[in-house]
């Protein structure tokens, strides 16, 4: 639940805002007026409450054609805890936490929306999704799966990087939708366009690279670059800087960059 109270009637201006034990909407600041809870990037989300109320005054023939548009992905949209994946492959230890409760992740096991997966020491993990996208993490790396959506027309993977190295491969729906799959790391937000996709830091910065496919793009606050051929990366220095042009990286520094991640 949010820290706090929060009247629906008030209207308050850039409190603190952190949603626990569900899914993270936004966590920062916050401008809230009636139902709206409004994150100073953009995001909103409206009051459970708020909305049933509303929902009440409504007549039936409304209320079930709200309720059939909110079903009509018919089950493909997932909700936290829902399952999405599975671990294909695991070297050494990683757990995951969910709503606060840690598991031990193994072969087989189950990846679910808003995991945080994390990585120990020397430790690879390489896990899949529904729709046959993989995902490999090298040591020490912290990982979510964010949204799963297979609805048609509504396509979405939105994967977090908080820590480490990773590589992914898309699958079904990025072929179905080029924009459906994105990772945000905490300098910049990767999509991948049915692509082989490496990112993560060699040296001081964050670095990306497309391994194999069609397209890559990463886009900061201060701009958009787009790998398009194979073998070429980019650096990202921070979230306020744009990513620097793409150059293609020598097969060492390829070979690094795939050594953090192979098992």
């Amino acid at each position: 639940m949010f820290r706090g109270v929060y009247p629906h009637s008030a209207a308050l201006r850039y409190r603190p805002c952190v949603q626990q034990g569900r899914s993270l909407i936004f966590k920062g600041r916050e401008f809230r007026r009636g139902p709206l809870v409004r994150g100073i990037g953009g995001e909103s989300i409206m009051t459970t409450k708020h909305f049933l109320d509303r929902l009440a005054n409504l007549s039936a023939a409304v209320q079930l054609a709200i309720l059939i548009a909110l079903l009509g992905t018919g089950g493909a949209f997932a909700a936290d805890g829902d399952v999405v994946g599975e671990v294909l492959r695991l070297k050494n230890a990683a757990t995951a936490l969910q709503d606060n409760d840690q598991r031990s992740l193994a072969v087989g096991g189950e990846v679910m929306i808003n995991d945080v997966i994390s990585t120990g020491d020397g430790a690879r993990l390489e896990f899949s999704l529904r729709d046959g996208s993989v995902v490999t993490l090298g040591e020490r790396a912290r990982f979510a799966v964010a949204d799963f959506d297979e609805g048609p027309g509504h396509e979405n993977i939105a994967l977090r990087l908080l820590a480490g190295a990773f590589k992914a491969v898309s699958g079904e729906l990025a072929a179905r939708n080029p924009d459906a799959m994105t990772v945000a790391t905490t300098t910049a937000t990767i999509g991948i366009r049915g692509t082989t996709v490496w990112g993560g830091t060699l040296e001081t910065a964050f670095e990306v690279a497309l391994l194999d496919g069609t397209a890559v793009t990463v886009t900061t606050q201060a701009g958009t670059v787009e790998l398009t051929t194979v073998g070429q990366g980019t650096a990202v220095p921070s979230a306020e800087q744009p990513p620097s042009a793409p150059v293609t990286w020598a097969q060492a520094k390829v070979s690094r960059a795939l050594a953090t991640v192979d098992f």
